[in-house]
């Protein structure tokens, strides 16, 4: 936690529900502590991997947060 409120850029957290290394704790706190505009977005039915388990959903998530930041 130490460096994320350092972190002033947009931030997409991307967490599979189902990930054995890891625990949604993590992109939580990274949506929470960062300064800049941050999504944590938590997929169900993935584990650790998302951009491989799901690319067509990533593609999507990413493509709707970019365009969120747009003015």
């Amino acid at each position: 936690a130490g460096v994320l409120p350092q972190v002033t850029c947009p931030v997409l957290a991307i967490h599979g529900i189902h990930d054995e290394y890891g625990s949604t704790v993590h992109p939580e706190m990274i949506g929470k502590l960062s300064r800049g505009p941050s999504h944590v977005k938590i997929l169900p039915d993935t584990y650790h991997v998302p951009h491989r388990e799901r690319p067509e959903l990533i593609v999507s998530l990413a493509s709707e947060f970019l365009a969120s930041l747009s003015p």
